[in-house]
């Protein structure tokens, strides 16, 4: 009986770092995600700025934006 607890509380303590992993290797997943994301929203605003600032004509900048779209749901990935 003492020795079906004690692999019990292995089992136990086992599944519990299991969890744990799994919960922390999502979570750095997520987070690689949301930051890949936030690098490339701050280069296409400051894309738009830079357009806006020079003036550059509505149909550019609406081409240019099309441009930084494609790349985002083709790719997902950037390099500044």
């Amino acid at each position: 009986s003492t020795k079906l607890y004690l692999v019990s509380t292995v089992y136990m303590i086992v599944g519990l770092f299991l969890i744990a992993l799994l919960t922390s290797e999502t979570n750095v997943y997520i987070m690689g995600k949301k930051q890949g994301s936030a690098a490339f929203q701050r280069k296409t605003d400051r894309v738009n700025h830079e357009m806006e600032y020079y003036g550059v004509p509505d149909d550019l900048q609406r081409q240019v934006r099309a441009f930084y779209d494609y790349v985002w749901i083709h790719q997902k990935q950037y390099d500044e």
